[in-house]
């Protein structure tokens, strides 16, 4: 990731190595986040490191709104549950790693998140908010397209026809939106989908 970042931070080019474009980086999120710790003169690692503590903090407050859609008669709850997720031995080696696992968490914690959303309002606007939060976290890790899977089993679970249509509508318009670019820069740097 660094090499990809400092290449395209320095000579504005998508490669590994200097002058020889490749599809090699998997999370090509992560390096456009990377990037601006080159503008800024920072090292690869403090400038990473920074990501991974904003990161973190950011994963644990997601998680203690998900706890709070849950539980409102323990107030100290969702600041536990977030604690607890800021000190997990493996969050905080994934933060400092330096690697996309903490953003690709984060990520994933939102869709969870957007997921008790829905159900709680169910219109075809988080739907599609849904369906771009899904394409853009395969910018971060390609497996990330797999979250489609709760979107549609919810969407599928919804009683109403109209419903259903309208979900699955405002998802697939939403991860065109994300995930189809990130196809076509697949196809523009490696010759293949």
């Amino acid at each position: 990731y660094q090499s990809y970042a400092r290449n395209l931070a320095t000579y504005g080019e998508w490669a590994f190595i200097h002058g020889i474009p490749s599809a090699g980086s998997t999370g090509p999120l992560w390096v456009a986040f990377l990037v601006p710790g080159y503008w800024l003169g920072l090292t690869p690692l403090a400038w990473s490191a920074v990501l991974g503590v904003v990161l973190l903090s950011a994963l644990g407050w997601v998680a203690s709104r998900i706890v709070s859609a849950f539980e409102d008669s323990h107030p100290w709850l969702p600041v536990l549950v977030g604690l607890g997720v800021l000190t997990e031995w493996h969050l905080v080696w994934a933060a400092a790693s330096g690697m996309e696992t903490a953003l690709f968490c984060v990520l994933v914690f939102v869709s969870i998140w957007l997921l008790f959303r829905i159900e709680a309002d169910n219109r075809w606007q988080n739907w599609a908010l849904a369906g771009a939060l899904v394409g853009l976290s395969a910018w971060v890790r390609p497996e990330g397209v797999t979250l489609a899977g709760p979107f549609l089993v919810f969407a599928l679970l919804q009683t109403d026809w109209r419903v259903r249509g309208r979900a699955a509508l405002g998802f697939f318009a939403g991860l065109a939106v994300s995930f189809g670019p990130y196809l076509i820069f697949n196809r523009w740097l490696a010759h293949a989908w």
